[in-house]
């Protein structure tokens, strides 16, 4: 099978991007601020300094401990036919948006403030999609307890779709919330863990103190974590897209060596989300051709190291969803071709408003770009000489009733889709002349109206209650 591939850096480029970054991890260091955290570090021949709480990490630690990520992550789900595996050669996974503040309201088409019902309705709507194969944290919900909205996202999610779910890292209580959650759902606990958090580096070279704290308790526990790293080149990344290159895979690395030195073997994922800031725009742009530079390069650098990788795609910097929505997402392709393992599919307006037809859209193209990603199969039967031969040459000679495409047009030809549109103009016209955008809409409204996901039991919903009222104990 003859599968595609994108690459843009040369062998050579690649090892100067990773030298580069080895270089700025052992002369700048990364901010650590939290001494007992430093103290592993220096004992594992980290230069710390505790007072500006930086810690430089010497390149044979580095490439030490990178080595100890698995090259391969099972995530579980509630339903264990859910399951995930990220590794490379693997078919590419697609996740959701994670805490969009704003949606686009599926009768208005306006958009408005997140509400807990929308979590709901988005983990269910993803529920009954067969593309999108994980679920969470879709939105911040504003209708709810500040300080508990995680934790109200989290059992809206887990009662709305039995696949695996992703969460923003959380502090250690959060993470002790998960787990009792978590734990609740799957009962006797043999199979992988069924959540996952997604933890963004938040500033240049540096954790924040309580975010590490969580990452902290993340790795000790052994769940898989996204290890994200998105500069904007320009603004929080230097001027080059190369030099934001360097940057993100020196914090990736930096947060790689530190997961593996605390916990070793620990899941890590890769996830670089390098852009640019639009000076023209003003605005941090997650999509384009610089982007898509960005994403063929992160995914060389991830399969340097072997570890699964994962970035946005399925995003659009539009704020509806238009045109300008349908080719921005065309950047998800080129990182399937690269080789990403995992590909998120990031809200409109960059991240900040979500849309439930949009996951119906991306559901479709997850599809059509899967079914790229699987190549083409050449040999001595799909080249067809012989069947060519057979019709052979001639005015009104064609292939459509042979036995020959009978055995090969279901394979060969893409057929999973539900709201592209390929028919001639006369039954389109005949059937409503519907856009995709609308026939999302349609199927989106009745998704949320008659899918019902698989149902949470009684007794773990009484325990989510009591877990809830501990949180808020901890938390108030």
């Amino acid at each position: 099978m003859s599968k595609p591939r994108l690459t843009l850096l040369s062998r050579d480029e690649v090892e100067l991007v990773h030298t580069s970054s080895l270089h700025l991890l052992e002369d700048c260091g990364m901010v650590v601020p939290r001494k007992e955290v430093l103290d592993v570090l220096q004992q594992h021949g980290s230069v710390v300094d505790f007072e500006k709480k930086i810690c430089k990490f010497p390149r044979t630690l580095v490439e030490e401990f990178v080595k100890k990520s698995p090259s391969r992550i099972v995530l579980g789900a509630r339903n264990r036919k859910n399951t995930l595996t990220l590794e490379k050669g693997a078919s590419p996974v697609f996740m959701p948006n994670i805490g969009a503040k704003y949606v686009n309201d599926l009768e208005t088409r306006e958009r408005r403030e997140a509400v807990l019902r929308d979590v709901e309705e988005s983990n269910r709507v993803i529920d009954a999609l067969d593309h999108i194969h994980s679920g969470g944290e879709t939105v911040h919900p504003s209708d709810v307890t500040p300080h508990l909205a995680q934790y109200h996202s989290w059992i809206a999610a887990f009662k709305n779709t039995s696949k695996n779910l992703s969460f923003y890292q959380p502090d250690p209580n959060g993470v002790k919330v998960a787990m009792e959650m978590a734990a609740a759902v799957s009962g006797d606990q043999s199979g992988p863990i069924i959540l996952n958090f997604v933890a963004c580096i938040p500033e240049v070279l540096g954790f924040e103190a309580t975010q590490l704290d969580g990452m902290v308790e993340s790795f000790r526990n052994r769940i898989p974590l996204w290890i994200e790293s998105g500069p904007a080149s320009g603004a929080t990344g230097p001027g080059t897209l190369t030099g934001t290159l360097v940057l993100s895979n020196a914090e990736i690395l930096g947060a790689i060596t530190l997961a593996q030195i605390l916990s070793p073997g620990t899941p890590v994922v890769y996830m670089n989300y390098a852009r640019h800031f639009d000076m023209k725009a003003e605005n941090v742009a997650l999509c384009g051709p610089e982007f898509i530079l960005l994403r063929i390069c992160q995914a060389q650098m991830a399969n340097l190291y072997n570890i699964p990788s994962a970035t946005s795609g399925l995003s659009s910097d539009a704020k509806i969803l238009d045109i300008q929505a349908g080719y921005d997402k065309s950047d998800a392709l080129v990182s399937v071709l690269s080789g990403t393992d995992c590909i998120l599919s990031d809200a409109i307006d960059g991240g900040d408003v979500e849309d439930l037809a949009e996951l119906v859209v991306n559901d479709e193209l997850a599809a059509a770009y899967t079914w790229v990603w699987k190549g083409l199969e050449v040999n001595e039967d799909t080249l067809a000489i012989k069947e060519i031969e057979k019709v052979g040459p001639g005015l009104g000679h064609n292939f459509i009733g042979t036995k020959h495409t009978m055995q090969h047009f279901r394979k060969e030809t893409w057929l999973d889709y539900k709201i592209s549109e390929r028919r001639k103009w006369e039954h389109w016209k005949r059937d409503g002349a519907k856009s995709a955008e609308r026939k999302a809409v349609e199927r989106a409204k009745e998704i949320v109206k008659n899918h019902q996901p698989e149902p949470i039991p009684k007794d773990i919903e009484k325990q989510f209650e009591s877990i809830m009222i501990r949180a808020s104990g901890r938390t108030g």
